[in-house]
């Protein structure tokens, strides 16, 4: 899954992504098959001091691999969350 974006920060503090924490839950499991699951991606700013920066945007492109475990037999579903983003994949498991 890959992030795109731009952060803006306080003038002579340039913000950066430092890293992207991973939050998964599994909101419903069904006995007959299928569930469904939400993984929240936060990404979690640093900044350091530069004085030349003057509070402008700055972009971002950031890439995080998920791995995906089908849970049950049947149709399982990922919400991925991001924000105000949802993005949602789903995975089919046969028998």
């Amino acid at each position: 899954m890959t992030i795109k974006g731009v952060i803006i920060g306080p003038n002579k503090f340039r913000p950066k992504i430092g890293r992207v924490q991973l939050a998964e839950n599994i909101v419903e499991r069904s006995e007959n098959g299928g569930s469904v699951a939400e993984i929240k991606m936060t990404p979690v700013i640093t900044v350091e001091q530069d004085n030349s920066y003057d509070g402008r945007s700055v972009p971002f492109n950031i890439t995080q691999e998920l791995v995906l475990e089908s849970m049950n037999w049947g149709r399982n579903t990922f919400h991925v969350l991001i924000g105000d983003v949802k993005t949602s994949v789903t995975v089919h498991q046969a028998k």
